[in-house]
């Protein structure tokens, strides 16, 4: 069980929140795969209303390669190449990452990790995360990107990416990702 605890405090520490590389969303480029625009303001307005929420809020850009976002405390660790992302993809993932913000506003810096490191723990944080970016992808791209994301959304869950934080019951974490998938889109 130590060693459990352990893992998942290391786990948190490098790859907390989206700490996987993530599948690319299309591009804001055609009316098919637009709903809404996202812009340049209303990434700047939702980093103002995270400063204004959340006390210490700060955005870094990391040193390396990686394509990796994680959240600790009240920041947001950003890849290096974040202004080559587009607006959308920047509020999708910002959604997610906002989540992680708000739980730990709420629990602390203790008690996120102490659930963190748990299996059961981890995957109910990341379902409120993944939950919000969902509806994120909706907005933004639409149902049918959505749809076309739901292994992805279960590859999350099921595997190594976050410490294979659904081990069980088998189909259980293809079942919440679908009941979302139809809460989203209207049951099509």
């Amino acid at each position: 069980m130590m060693w459990q605890v352990l893992v998942g405090l290391l786990c948190l520490v490098f790859c907390a929140g989206c700490a996987v590389p993530r599948a690319p969303l299309p591009p804001q480029t055609t009316e098919e795969t637009t709903v809404r625009t996202i812009t340049p303001v209303d990434i700047a307005t939702m980093l103002a209303q995270f400063t204004a929420d959340f006390p210490g809020f700060r955005l870094v850009y990391k040193d390396s390669a990686s394509q990796r976002c994680r959240t600790f405390g009240a920041t947001i660790s950003v890849p290096a190449n974040w202004g080559s992302f587009s607006p959308g993809n920047q509020y999708v993932r910002l959604v997610h990452e906002g989540a992680h913000l708000r739980q730990f506003a709420e629990w602390g810096e203790v008690g996120f990790l102490a659930r963190y490191a748990l299996s059961a723990g981890r995957r109910a944080i990341e379902q409120a995360a993944f939950q919000a970016e969902m509806v994120a992808v909706v907005e933004v791209y639409g149902a049918g990107i959505l749809r076309g994301r739901r292994n992805v959304y279960i590859g999350y869950f099921t595997g190594a990416d976050y410490e294979y934080m659904w081990r069980s019951p088998a189909g259980a974490a293809a079942a919440w990702v679908d009941a979302v998938i139809r809460q989203l889109t209207g049951g099509e």
